[in-house]
């Protein structure tokens, strides 16, 4: 987990460092080689608050629920640099566009609520946690609270971004990625898409001559072919060894079950 908070990490280091007067240079250049090593590839922020208690007996385990969850998503644009401002307290991520979510991590369909946006994701300071911007705003527990809001940030590129999603409650995250690589003009990798193409590969395998299993592969081909996975040329492995040409098989469903 230390290489995934890494780019995190730096961030705060150097928002602490500008606001003693410190030296931000060698911080500033470290950010963008590690941002320009990634030009072209996904860029995540994920800040989620949370209500966190400690444990006291056997009946209060402790641990943290989830509340508020927004998410930037966006390119990282070679023409644009990173920037700190110290006198308006932000960073500014090198992006043209981005896609933002701001609700609950288990809202119904987040793609519902997701907004695209113009510009650089800017962050304020105040923002983030585990700064000296805000003592207060901490993503653990004080030694002497026993309960209270947290908050956790993770400022993640490249490759890191798709194992994100991947991994979120088991994957469910995945069309809401694609989904949100179609308003940003960005392609995924072959394997995230196939992950979309395996779940209804499944439920094809298993279908049963029921009306109700043909309208739910019909819906699963419909949103598959809203996140343009049925276009271009790509393939992938759906076991070792095995591989699926992913917007031909897509074809031949729609053909098979009639959607248009």
């Amino acid at each position: 987990m230390t290489d995934e908070l890494n780019l995190t990490e730096q961030v705060k280091n150097i928002i602490n460092a500008a606001l003693i007067g410190g030296d931000t240079n060698p911080l500033n250049t470290s950010i963008m080689i590690e941002l320009e090593q990634n030009t072209g590839k996904p860029l995540l922020v994920e800040l989620q608050d949370g209500y966190a208690r400690k444990a006291s007996d056997c009946w209060n385990p402790g641990g943290t629920s989830s509340g508020r969850l927004q998410l930037y998503l966006g390119i990282i644009d070679p023409a644009t640099p990173f920037k700190i401002s110290p006198k308006n307290q932000r960073i500014h991520l090198p992006t043209t566009t981005y896609v933002k979510y701001d609700g609950s991590p288990y809202h119904p369909n987040m793609t519902e609520v997701l907004e695209t946006e113009e510009g650089n994701i800017v962050l304020g300071w105040s923002e983030i946690p585990d700064t000296h911007t805000n003592w207060n705003l901490k993503s653990k527990l004080s030694s002497r609270d026993e309960a209270g809001t947290v908050r956790e940030m993770q400022l993640l590129e490249g490759e890191k971004v798709e194992q994100y999603f991947s991994e979120k409650f088991d994957g469910e995250w995945i069309p809401f990625y694609l989904h949100s690589c179609v308003l940003l003009g960005y392609d995924p990798s072959p394997q995230t898409k196939g992950k979309i193409v395996e779940n209804i590969r499944r439920m094809e395998e298993n279908a049963k001559p029921s009306l109700d299993h043909n309208e739910q592969i019909q819906k699963k081909i419909a949103e598959a072919r809203e996140l343009k996975l049925d276009q271009g040329i790509w393939s992938y492995e759906s076991q070792p060894g095995v591989t699926i040409n992913g917007p031909v098989y897509l074809n031949e469903l729609c053909r098979k079950y009639k959607v248009e």
